[in-house]
């Protein structure tokens, strides 16, 4: 039956060597110094490491709910001073790899002086139109387990919008600012009913619009085919060192 279901539905690649023979995937944050210290006592301890997971390697937020990643999909240098010697150290010594984290929604509140108009993506989505549109035609402002946390979302029924995420933000901002092997894809069903979507900017009006109550349970598919594309991309050019490696 699941093969039946996978030939109709799809199947997944099979996953790189490293992922299933090289050790624990270790979900590590708080900061450089945090992390190689949690490091070296796990390799001390003898235990076998394929990858750590970096959640927080854009930085974090704090609010009601407690602290937060921050979803503005950068390489925090303040709170990972050192990040890319670090990669390469432990890619070097062990094999092991480093793996982040991206969604499809962008903070709208960036506090940090270090996060100046060329690093502040949700500005940048919003200038450019490519963010989803309140019922004004101005970006939608969402909140995320408390009312201070509050953040935009890529219009993914935009081509022009989902071009520029993929280059400017997956392969620019985050893999080769970051030097990842790999990431995690969070999220994808938070798009709102009554929300504005798709089409092309005509003076003050929007046209060819899609409906979001139909686009809603394809947003996610379209997230998930959005870092599909990104992976074969990096994958087909043997992009090593700088992205994803062969098979990852």
């Amino acid at each position: 039956h699941v093969a039946r279901y996978t030939q109709y539905a799809g199947r997944m690649r099979q996953l790189p060597d490293w992922t299933v023979c090289g050790g624990a995937v270790l979900g590590l944050e708080g900061g450089t110094d945090a992390v190689l210290q949690a490091y070296r006592a796990m390799r001390g301890a003898g235990t076998p490491i394929a990858a750590l997971w970096i959640q927080d390697w854009s930085g974090f937020v704090k609010d009601d709910f407690g602290t937060r990643v921050n979803w503005n999909w950068r390489l925090d240098k303040e709170h990972y001073p050192g990040w890319e010697e670090m990669v390469h150290q432990i890619r070097e010594a062990t094999g092991t790899r480093v793996l982040t984290y991206v969604n499809p929604y962008l903070s709208n509140k960036q506090s940090k002086d270090g996060n100046s108009a060329e690093n502040n993506l949700f500005q940048q989505a919003a200038k450019l139109g490519f963010l989803v549109r309140n019922s004004s035609g101005e970006p939608y402002i969402q909140r995320c387990a408390s009312r201070t946390f509050t953040f935009g979302t890529i219009d993914l029924a935009n081509p022009k919008a989902v071009a520029w995420f993929k280059e400017e933000v997956l392969e620019r901002g985050m893999i080769e600012g970051s030097k990842a092997s790999g990431w995690m894809a969070d999220f994808g069903e938070y798009l709102p009913y009554d929300s504005r979507i798709g089409g092309r900017v005509h003076g003050q009006g929007y046209s060819e619009e899609e409906d979001p109550e139909h686009f809603h349970n394809r947003f996610p598919e379209e997230w998930a085919k959005l870092n599909a594309e990104v992976v074969a991309d990096r994958s087909s050019s043997g992009s090593n060192g700088t992205g994803t490696d062969e098979g990852e």
